[in-house]
């Protein structure tokens, strides 16, 4: 059964790989598939480091310095997380080359589209956790027509676009207190767009309660997740950095610092909320 699947994966490689065509032989024998695997393989590393240097070079040396940074760690993991799938589908089998070369294809043909959108987001400063690395990848700041954006993205769909989901963001007596904050149109992403005033709100109440020498948590309840046993979606991030990255930004957007006057919506914690 599971060759059957992995036959029908490379077959249908032509529908979605605009790039790479699989090519009619490669479906005949166990050799062909592997040796095509990793002819594509070798195509989308290419590829991506086409896209890595085009991009570099368009890049400002902050934005250089994140897209770097970003880089290292998924090749880090990207070789190590398809050897687990490739053992988990054929360990011992002589289709395991195949099938790691086929999800190390996939992941570089997907990291590569990654790469390409950072030309589209010249604007975006990130902010990237410390330690553990589930919760948001990385918290995006932006100033965009003169309005400051906050958005937080996560390794999973956190729930529905448009609706409300919690998410802690402070230690202590406040931590208690849960900030609604809609999920975006893709689903992983949460935050502030298109509302100066409420995405300042956010960021000074973040900056208020943080506490320098402590890790900031970031923190999410995904839809469907059990309340009961705390299922929080979580990272934690130097708040110094954070603080760094804002006052670029506040720059950029001719921000400084004065209050908004438009509260963050809170919720407590068993408290039912519209939108939920």
């Amino acid at each position: 059964m599971k060759r059957i699947f992995l036959i029908l994966l490379f077959i249908s490689q032509p529908l979605y790989a605009t790039e790479y065509i699989w090519k009619e032989n490669c479906d005949r024998t166990q050799t062909t598939m592997t040796n095509c695997a990793k002819e594509m393989f070798e195509f989308y590393d290419t590829r991506i480091n086409v896209a890595y240097k085009k991009v570099m070079k368009s890049l400002p040396s902050n934005k250089k310095k994140q897209l770097r940074t970003e880089q290292r760690a998924w090749l880090k993991m990207r070789d190590p997380n398809c050897k687990l799938k490739a053992n988990e589908i054929a360990e011992g089998g002589s289709m395991w080359p195949m099938v790691y070369n086929g999800c190390r294809a996939e992941s570089t043909k997907q990291r590569t589209s990654e790469i390409n959108k950072w030309l589209k987001l010249k604007n975006e400063y990130r902010v990237y956790p410390s330690g553990k690395k589930s919760g948001p990848k990385h918290i995006a700041l932006s100033c965009s027509n003169g309005n400051i954006n906050i958005v937080f993205r996560w390794h999973i769909r956190v729930g529905d676009a448009g609706k409300y989901r919690r998410h802690m963001f402070i230690l202590g007596d406040l931590g208690d207190t849960h900030f609604l904050l809609k999920t975006l149109s893709n689903e992983t992403s949460t935050g502030i767009t298109n509302n100066d005033k409420q995405a300042k709100s956010l960021i000074q109440s973040i900056l208020k309660h943080s506490v320098k020498g402590y890790r900031m948590p970031i923190q999410v309840f995904p839809q469907d997740s059990d309340p009961h046993t705390g299922e929080w979606e979580n990272a934690f991030y130097s708040p110094t950095q954070f603080e760094e990255t804002v006052k670029i930004v506040a720059k950029e957007c001719n921000w400084n610092n004065e209050h908004s006057d438009i509260p963050m919506r809170t919720v407590r914690p068993g408290a039912n909320y519209e939108g939920g």
